[in-house]
């Protein structure tokens, strides 16, 4: 959602969908452009930041009414490969060598956002099939 009206219109939606309340965010937007950062234009670095960054934080911004008249919001970001060479190259170096199915994500996320873990706060949890253990290289 990389227009502004677009998330605008979101939260306006969910805000009548759901009585002007949210328990969760998931914030699942992400673009990245394959080649060397030396070689990014200015257009380049302008639609990554607008699209991973500023749609992402405007969204939080949004979501915040209704998360807090909720009681317990809870907001999550994800990160998903969807260009099949790079999805190969990690896979190859990660301890299970597949990607993750989304009942091994959201299993976790529906924990977090029960009421027996309002304690765990402010956390990066990795659900990441073993590639920190490899230190994010995907060469």
């Amino acid at each position: 959602m990389v227009l502004k009206s677009q998330r605008e219109e979101l939260m306006h939606k969910v805000s009548l969908l759901f009585n002007g309340k949210l328990n969760i965010l998931i914030n699942n937007v992400g673009t990245n452009i394959s080649k060397p950062t030396t070689e990014y234009t200015a257009e380049d670095y302008s639609f990554i930041v607008s699209t991973n960054l500023e749609s992402t934080y405007h969204l939080c911004q949004l979501a915040h009414p209704v998360l807090k008249d909720s009681g317990a919001g809870n907001i999550y970001n994800s990160f998903y490969l969807n260009d099949v060479k790079t999805l190969e190259v990690v896979n190859s170096r990660t301890p299970l060598g597949r990607p993750g199915e989304p009942e091994e994500v959201s299993a976790l996320v529906a924990f977090l956002c029960l009421p027996a873990a309002s304690y765990i706060t402010g956390q990066t949890i990795c659900i990441d099939r073993g590639m920190t253990i490899n230190g994010f290289s995907f060469q």
